[in-house]
């Protein structure tokens, strides 16, 4: 089987990436050169045109939006796509900023084909929306420069391809403008009057790079790639067209990052009960909101009813730029044990209630009732975390009739109460320095309550508590 790579090119890669309103006009512009390298549908309907002057583009269109272009972000977003598509494909090389190329030949045996292959790709890249051309190759450059004239050709008939390449012009290949001057005084002007030319007279009458890229091109040099792994954590960042103030406004673009994650836990059957939140400022100083859940999860919808009650606490000093999403603990998906004839029980478990409340209250707002080994009633019980799995089930007799409601500190006794059960004593804690001797009995008062109440061997007494 011959070699068949496949490569994906994604023109206005940054452009895609930002998240702006619809039917904005949106340019991207080059600051080196001042001028407008990618631009979005509004903004062409209003006459602007790539290669334009920034004052030429502002005069066409008012309420223009510009953004500076950054390499570096796409790049980086040319990494999260190529993530996403090592679900459906193996040997993935980056070619930045705007490219990837796609290794075909192994994968033809387990989709059955090309165009099976090539489908599953396709739907693999439809729900991230990015504008992109491809094409077919017998070598990375072929594939390369045909998808960067935008043919988007799938086929892998070799005579078929090479016909492609022939009229593709000088402009499309990667050759430098000086080696294009060159070539054209000579009369080349198509890759396939270049490809004529053996590489040894390239070589002899022009350079060695010219004849390197041209027995690549056509597949008579080796062309060795690194392939892409993705990394095991999910990490994304969304940048905004326009600084936001106000926190609730980053609910949209939240959004659309914690779809992403969904995507990628669902794919790798995990939960997650911790995410960062990370808010860029203009200066590049950053903010963090740590969102952390009782129950691990995936779903987006879940995630973002936390994240709301967060950010009703939030107050924002300073505009925030760009967001960033990291979820580093990852936790295998157990699996269901239902009862099959218990139905539902309601829409929430205890632990998604349990992160609701942390995420509005606060962690520290909420505490669980820890029972002690102790007599003393006011040693008795404690607080800790709280516990919904059972794992804190108690396994010691649990002394009776005691009341619900304790008094803490133990109230002065200032009332007439009728005794009616006791006495039972209560002397221990000698060896912490927490001494008690009481005499406990259970009355009721005038008032018709019941009380706990005890005496000391001073006569004195107190209420420790009241029965509901």
């Amino acid at each position: 089987m011959s070699d068949l790579w496949l490569y994906l090119h994604f023109p206005s890669l940054q452009l895609d990436c930002l998240h702006s309103k619809p039917g904005q006009p949106v340019v991207v512009l080059n600051k080196a050169d001042n001028r407008i390298i990618q631009l979005n549908q509004t903004a062409y309907q209003c006459g602007i045109r790539s290669g334009m002057g920034l004052g030429t583009a502002a005069s066409l269109c008012h309420g223009l939006q510009v953004a500076e272009y950054q390499q570096q972000l796409e790049s980086d977003k040319l990494k999260d796509i190529a993530s996403w598509l090592y679900g459906c494909t193996s040997d993935i090389a980056l070619w930045p900023p705007d490219g990837l190329l796609l290794r075909v030949h192994p994968m033809l045996s387990l989709y059955g084909g090309l165009q099976p292959y090539w489908l599953a790709v396709k739907q693999r890249l439809q729900p991230l929306a990015f504008n992109h051309t491809y094409a077919c190759g017998q070598t990375p450059l072929a594939a390369r420069l045909l998808a960067r004239e935008g043919l988007k050709l799938i086929d892998e008939e070799p005579q078929k391809l090479h016909e492609a390449i022939r009229h593709c012009p000088l402009s499309a290949t990667d050759l430098s403008t000086k080696q294009q001057h060159q070539l054209t005084r000579v009369g080349v002007r198509r890759v396939g009057e270049l490809l004529a030319i053996s590489t040894t007279e390239l070589s002899q009458r022009f350079s060695h790079d010219l004849a390197i890229y041209t027995g690549r091109l056509s597949g008579h040099f080796s062309h060795p790639q690194i392939f892409y792994y993705p990394p095991p954590h999910f990490r994304q960042t969304l940048t905004l067209l326009y600084g936001v103030e106000n926190s609730q406004r980053l609910l949209s673009p939240i959004q659309a990052l914690l779809l992403q994650l969904e995507h990628f836990l669902r794919l790798r059957d995990k939960l997650t009960t911790r995410l960062l939140l990370r808010f860029v400022h203009q200066d590049n100083s950053t903010a963090e909101l740590c969102i952390e859940s009782a129950q691990a999860e995936y779903q987006a919808s879940f995630w973002q009813s936390l994240i709301v009650l967060k950010l009703e606490k939030l107050t924002l000093c300073e505009a925030v730029h760009a967001i960033m999403l990291k979820v580093t603990e990852l936790q295998d998906k157990p699996g269901q044990c239902q009862d099959l004839f218990a139905g539902q029980q309601g829409r929430q478990t205890p632990l998604q209630l349990l992160a609701q409340l942390q995420a509005k209250l606060g962690k520290e707002a909420l505490k669980g009732l820890n029972l002690d080994d102790d007599f003393r009633p006011e040693q008795s019980t404690g607080y800790t975390e709280p516990d919904f799995t059972g794992t804190s089930c108690i396994n010691r007799t649990l002394p009776s009739m005691r009341p619900l409601l304790l008094c803490d500190p133990p109230t002065a006794l200032n009332e007439k109460v009728r005794l009616l059960h006791g006495p039972e004593r209560i002397e221990t804690g000698w060896w912490d320095s927490k001494p008690v001797h009481r005499d406990y009995f259970i009355g009721r008062c005038t008032k018709g309550r019941w009380l706990w109440v005890y005496r000391t061997p001073q006569a004195q007494w107190f209420i420790q508590g009241v029965f509901s």
